[in-house]
């Protein structure tokens, strides 16, 4: 913050002087105008670098974030390699006793046990810090769990190649990342052989098909790095598309309704339902409380425990906490229609 005044000084301050000492010097005869004319320019070349200091200390301290970003990053353990392929047997998870610490102290999961079939809508509910999205990431093998046991299909987490895990869930983030590309090939991430009509019949069953037509150039339309010129609600809508082309058995759903407005979470709620029936296992992190209604069975989630689970109607008669929760939500305010999508895409 201090590099454009030290910058302006170092710049202006010698000519000042310059001409102040030097003009008193010309009235007093001690040299003359052709003299001082030539000492200004000459100090230029004093000037210049020295404005550069302030810009190279600035620079050294980005390089050295940068450097130790990349150490950081260099230092990561690898993710395991090997490891069986799986099979298609049994439940699609089972989760026994399940503990997980992210500092090997406090335990952010702790006796965690549930069984998921399929053919069902989970939905996972508990207040922030609860543990749902460290339940998501130990699913999906970005960590390893300390104690109990993850069976996916029939076979132990830690057994299973981490392909053959991933290959076996279709993940919706809360925050989904698309990439500077065509929408078309940020949906066909998920399966890089899928037909344009495949894409397309994705799009139409995340209800992302109508607002992608409406964009300058449809499917062929370029997105900024992040996705940024595009909504949130858009953004989902194309990230559940990819899930949905991807066609795993697993779904995985983290707040996919947070940035969509009553119709647009509506129909996604009947494309979950029609994965369902599908015979699709589907698991949300959800606030929602509509989702919580449409749920097969919602797990109650606190400091890290799995506090209850039963349908919607049974928690609210027998779980208190789970009873109070629903009542906050209920009166909070309507969630308001969003703005029709407009394409702004670039």
């Amino acid at each position: 913050m201090f590099i454009v005044p030290v910058e302006t000084v170092l710049r202006v301050l010698p000519f000042v002087l310059c001409i102040l000492v030097g003009g008193y010097r010309t009235l007093q005869q001690q040299m003359t105008p052709d003299e001082l004319l030539v000492f200004l320019y000459l100090i230029n070349f004093v000037v210049q670098p020295a404005v550069m200091i302030p810009q190279l200390v600035a620079g050294y301290r980005q390089t050295s974030a940068s450097l130790d970003r990349i150490a950081e990053l260099l230092n990561e353990p690898e993710e395991r390699t090997g490891g069986e392929t799986g099979t298609r047997d049994g439940h699609p998870l089972v989760l026994d006793r399940v503990r997980f610490s992210y500092d090997g102290v406090s335990a952010a999961l702790e006796d965690v046990s549930q069984t998921f079939e399929s053919g069902k809508i989970y939905a996972i509910v508990g207040e922030s810090g609860s543990g749902k999205s460290t339940l998501f990431k130990l699913l999906t093998g970005l960590y390893d769990y300390d104690e109990g046991a993850i069976l996916l299909y029939g076979q132990y987490l830690k057994a299973l190649s981490l392909e053959a895990i991933r290959s076996r869930f279709s993940v919706v983030p809360q925050e989904p990342y698309l990439f500077p590309a065509s929408i078309e090939d940020n949906i066909r991430i998920a399966r890089p052989g899928a037909t344009p009509e495949e894409v397309r019949d994705a799009a139409r069953r995340a209800n992302a098909h109508e607002f992608i037509m409406q964009l300058p150039d449809g499917y062929g339309t370029k997105v900024s790095d992040g996705g940024a010129s595009l909504s949130g609600g858009q953004r989902q809508r194309i990230a559940l598309a990819r899930a949905i082309l991807k066609d795993a058995p697993i779904f995985l759903l983290d707040e996919a309704a947070s940035a969509l407005d009553n119709e647009s979470e509506m129909k996604l709620y009947q494309a979950l339902s029609d994965l369902a029936a599908a015979g699709r296992t589907v698991i949300i992190i959800a606030h929602r409380l509509k989702i919580c209604e449409m749920a097969d069975e919602v797990m109650v989630m606190k400091k890290g425990r799995k506090m209850a689970g039963g349908s919607h109607r049974e928690l609210l008669a027998e779980v208190a906490e789970y009873a109070r929760m629903h009542g906050l939500r209920e009166a909070a305010a309507p969630l308001e229609p969003a703005a029709p999508d407009k394409g702004r895409a670039e």
